[in-house]
């Protein structure tokens, strides 16, 4: 079965940030698309199109979700269908998202998958990659303080005392944003090398670096971090079809 795989990403990333109980008639009409995928039934994606349409918030992160992927695809004829390749993946496109449709908390399905995609992501092919970077940041727990602080970082590096005046924060909340944002590796010292920046947690006491600082060290975004930020999605290759 072939269908529109922006249209399927951007529903299973809108699912995953939903907050709140659905209306019962909607999650059933969710149930039974997982089971259609499971069973490939064709019209898949204008099944999805229609869903989101019975849902305001639900259809605001479905559009916001294929719209972010519309603009970070450099090719969109790629990204029109699932082709299927000699290539075994990691997880087929149906087992990615049946999942998530046919479960009773879309949320915490998502983040289990999220879970089992990282722990094979070494194996992953560059779509499932993507995807997984993009599933990251639709199921982060940072709340609003914690991406107020990453996107000033991104901006220039800060200290706590900088921190405070850019975001409103007093010092000892943003002394504890940046303690948890480091233990997370999505930020770090300026003073850290190159190779801690892109992988934060090589060769040092994570916990050490990101208590023992004085109120004037500054910090700055880590590759983790910016990709939090902004999820790269591509689609410049070809990928496994839901079978």
């Amino acid at each position: 079965m072939h269908t529109d795989i922006l249209t399927l990403q951007a529903f299973l990333l809108a699912l995953a940030q939903i907050d709140g109980i659905l209306p019962t008639e909607l999650h059933q009409q969710i149930h039974a698309l997982g089971t259609a995928i499971a069973h490939d039934e064709p019209d898949v994606a204008e099944r999805i199109r229609h869903l989101v349409t019975q849902h305001d918030r639900l259809h605001q992160l479905y559009q916001d979700a294929y719209d972010r992927l519309q603009r970070q695809s450099p090719n969109q004829e790629r990204a029109q269908a699932l082709f299927t390749t000699s290539r075994t993946p990691l997880l087929t496109w149906k087992e990615i998202a049946v999942p998530v449709l046919t479960a009773d908390d879309f949320r915490s399905a998502a983040r289990h998958l999220l879970k089992r995609m990282t722990r094979q992501r070494s194996s992953a092919s560059g779509a499932e990659r993507v995807f997984l970077v993009s599933l990251q940041q639709a199921v982060s727990e940072l709340d609003a303080h914690s991406i107020a602080v990453l996107q000033a970082l991104e901006k220039r590096p800060l200290t706590v005392k900088g921190l405070g005046y850019v975001t409103g924060h007093s010092q000892e909340q943003a002394q504890q944003l940046m303690q948890e944002l480091c233990q997370a590796g999505y930020i770090d010292r300026t003073t850290s090398n190159i190779l801690h920046k892109v992988f934060p947690a090589l060769g040092r006491n994570l916990q050490q670096t990101c208590e023992n600082f004085d109120l004037d060290t500054y910090f700055t975004l880590t590759a983790r971090g910016h990709f939090l930020l902004h999820p790269v999605i591509t689609f410049g290759q070809q990928i496994g079809g839901i079978l």
